[in-house]
């Protein structure tokens, strides 16, 4: 089942687990591949990265917590800076809330399904808090965090499991014995800030309660 539990070992971190349990993250599932969403609005809003939806296919489906697949349709796209919206006919209890925008050195969480699997807790620390992303201009920011297939659109969350960005993507550095076209991953991740996803609830007057 997705986001059933964490599978990172926390030890002791009671209260971390218990905010990070309540973001509910979703799989977005095209005939090809998985990746993320987490639903920001009990209405059935759920915020995901553009190009993981780009290319829609009739088979896409959102598939929930319990496992249950539904349709979606998309309700609000900021292709500039790699993000959407799409809505699915359900009520959901838990959402993730939004927080703000947070400094180098900054601890976060990107929280999703790494090359399929159910889920999964990705560990990171912001390295820079000005990046650019998708030809955006200061649009997003570097965390020293995995990011895998499976991983775009993920929530990245403070502490207090509260949305800080969006994980769409990562850096590949070439080096004299790794060839980063071969390479599945990247340490380097790229996260579009928050302030992004309010302004785009904000046009489709999705206020996340």
């Amino acid at each position: 089942m997705f986001g059933c539990a964490l599978l990172a070992l926390l030890g002791g971190h009671e209260t971390l687990t218990a905010h990070l349990n309540k973001v509910n993250v979703v799989g977005v599932g095209t005939p090809t591949a998985m990746a993320t969403g987490s639903v920001i609005d009990p209405d059935g809003y759920i915020l995901t990265a553009w190009h993981v939806v780009d290319q829609r296919n009739i088979r896409d489906r959102v598939i929930l917590a319990d496992g249950t697949q539904v349709r979606f349709t998309i309700v609000a796209r900021d292709v500039a800076n790699d993000l959407c919206i799409l809505k699915v006919d359900r009520v959901f209890k838990d959402y993730v809330r939004i927080g703000t925008q947070p400094k180098p050195g900054d601890y976060v969480y990107g929280l999703g399904h790494p090359w399929s699997h159910e889920y999964f807790q990705v560990n990171g620390l912001v390295t820079r808090k000005k990046e650019s992303w998708m030809g955006g201009q200061y649009n997003a920011m570097r965390v020293f965090m995995t990011m895998a297939p499976g991983l775009s659109g993920c929530p990245v969350v403070n502490e207090q499991g509260l949305l800080i960005g969006v994980g769409v993507g990562g850096y590949f550095e070439r080096t004299p014995d790794s060839n980063a076209k071969h390479k599945s991953w990247s340490d380097d991740a790229i996260v579009v800030h928050v302030r992004l996803v309010v302004a785009m609830m904000q046009r489709a007057n999705i206020d996340g309660k």
